[in-house]
């Protein structure tokens, strides 16, 4: 279940292209019955090519933002300061994708602009700790 959770934070129309592919084997299946011979590997329906436009352009969003995503991390990472904008733009990008809001909001927490933020959190649970274990020595 995780591992496919996974799978449709990389892809969210990783199921939409898998429906897609059935559809396509079963027309192919079906044309090949045909005795007459007449249907065309190659012939698709408008609604299967609508919706396949729609599945490309999802990818090419998505593809666009992954690649905001990851230059927004490298500006970061060097102290420039127009990272944000790309991450910004990177997240409406996702949203056109149709990624879900809880993709988004992990990929955000994984963006290394959180990563401060998190080693400065990790500091504040381990003193209290080491105190304890002070205390206790004494």
């Amino acid at each position: 279940m995780e591992e496919q959770r996974v799978n449709e934070l990389k892809d969210p129309s990783a199921s939409k292209k898998d429906e897609l592919l059935k559809r396509r084997k079963k027309q192919v299946g079906g044309a090949q019955g045909d005795s007459s011979g007449t249907a065309s590997q190659g012939e698709i329906s408008p609604e299967e090519a609508a919706e396949q436009a729609a599945v490309m352009r999802s990818q090419i969003h998505l593809f666009w933002g992954n690649m905001l995503f990851e230059r927004s991390q490298i500006e970061c990472k060097l102290g420039l300061h127009d990272w944000k904008k790309n991450l910004d733009v990177a997240v409406e990008r996702f949203k056109l994708a149709g990624a879900s809001e809880a993709d988004i909001s992990t990929v955000l927490k994984n963006h290394c602009s959180n990563e401060e933020a998190a080693a400065g959190h990790e500091k504040k649970v381990e003193d209290p700790i080491s105190n304890v274990v002070d205390k206790g020595d004494n």
